[in-house]
């Protein structure tokens, strides 16, 4: 593996050992100059280019950025200190790279993210994979909206207008927009009249969330009948995971997989089932059903951060995932809110071992909430109409 670390050499130092007795025949470049750097990436197939937060008065997520315009194969990861705000590196994390990891957690927690970005990696690469999915008739393009959004959210210099103002230029979206964040799932006293209301009511995190569902499930209306009854329910999803998630950066990242999860298999029509069962994918892999190993390769191909793609895989088998938070993690409190919405069972032997039967009642009490308060608005206009 070649891997190009642009930071200081002295922060690098310690990672570099250790990868050189621990992993032999990975190759760590160190550059301290990002424009140097960003010169070797364009001329050089770098499996992984790592990026610290500053490198001397550079603004490392906008050297990823830039990496991403001039090598955009390589896979990107963002090295934190232990400094930063959690809030901001999410943010961060989401506008430019796949995955971010905190420096001090040490060559062990470094190899481990470098190996899980290579398996997504792997699965944009395999040919019995590009095959299968190669049968649907045309690959759906990257929700751009959502990811021009997490940009602005990024930017310290842009704000709620300026969020806004993006959304408005869509005149379709922005009215779908308007109508999710009127929607009982938000339950607001006021009816939220243009998109800057709304950004100004449910915040710019909500708000993207909304703008992401409107791109994935309404390119599949036309053909797909139960497309707004999947919206919705990933909607209540995403709602329930925030709730259940442990902190407030695996809630937004939660939240937003719930919108992610099941949205493959309606855009992909055409794919060749047959084709697929014959993909034999890396270990941590094996054995998830379908719709994750196609969603994993088209979240990947849509370059979105490794977390959001682990979290929408991973909601089908929690407990294959290290938890790297005290309590539920992404992929478990997306798996338990997708269960609850969805009427069924959570996987009772994860939910045993990670000592979470107490809280279900309250999440259930949560969800039927949920439920209600849509059952409550939809039937309002039929009143009406009667």
């Amino acid at each position: 593996m070649l891997i190009l670390a642009i930071h200081e050499a002295d922060a690098i130092a310690p990672l570099q050992a250790a990868l050189a007795a621990g992993r032999p025949l990975w190759r760590l470049v160190v550059h301290d100059d990002p424009a140097d750097a960003l010169r070797l990436a364009a001329e050089q197939s770098f499996d992984v280019i790592a990026c610290g937060w500053r490198i001397g008065r550079t603004f490392g997520p906008e050297v990823l950025r830039r990496a991403q315009a001039v090598a955009p194969d390589a896979m990107r990861l963002l090295l934190l200190p232990a400094s930063v705000d959690p809030g901001e590196a999410a943010r961060q994390s989401l506008a430019c790279a796949h995955q971010s990891v905190l420096l001090s957690e040490g060559a062990p927690r470094f190899a481990a993210s470098m190996e899980r970005l290579i398996a997504v990696r792997w699965l944009l690469r395999n040919p019995a994979l590009r095959r299968a999915i190669g049968g649907a008739e045309r690959l759906p393009a990257a929700p751009r909206l959502f990811l021009a959004l997490q940009q602005v959210i990024a930017d310290p210099l842009a704000g709620t207008t300026d969020a806004a103002r993006l959304v408005a230029r869509d005149s379709a979206l922005s009215s779908r927009v308007l109508r999710i964040a009127n929607s009982a799932l938000f339950a607001r006293s006021a009816p939220v009249l243009d998109v800057a209301g709304a950004a100004a009511q449910v915040g710019l995190d909500v708000l993207a969330r909304i703008v992401l569902a409107c791109e994935v499930y309404s390119r599949g209306a036309t053909r797909d009948p139960d497309a707004e009854v999947r919206q919705h329910r990933a909607m209540a999803a995403a709602r329930l995971a925030a709730r259940i998630a442990s902190d407030p950066v695996t809630a937004q990242c939660a939240a937003t997989a719930a919108l992610l999860a099941d949205c493959a298999l309606p855009l992909l029509p055409g794919l060749d089932r047959a084709a697929l069962r014959a993909v034999t994918p890396p270990r941590l892999w094996a054995g998830l059903p379908d719709q994750a190993l196609v969603a994993a390769y088209l979240l990947g191909l849509w370059g979105l951060p490794h977390p959001l793609i682990e979290a929408a895989v991973f909601c089908h088998a929690p407990g294959r995932l290290p938890n790297p938070v005290r309590g539920v993690s992404a992929a478990g409190a997306l798996h338990i809110a997708r269960a609850l919405v969805h009427g069924e069972a959570p996987d009772a032997d994860w939910i045993n071992g990670n000592d979470l039967g107490g809280q279900l009642g309250e999440w259930r009490s949560l969800a039927a909430s949920l439920e209600g308060r849509s059952a409550a608005s939809e039937a309002l206009p039929a009143a009406r109409r009667a």
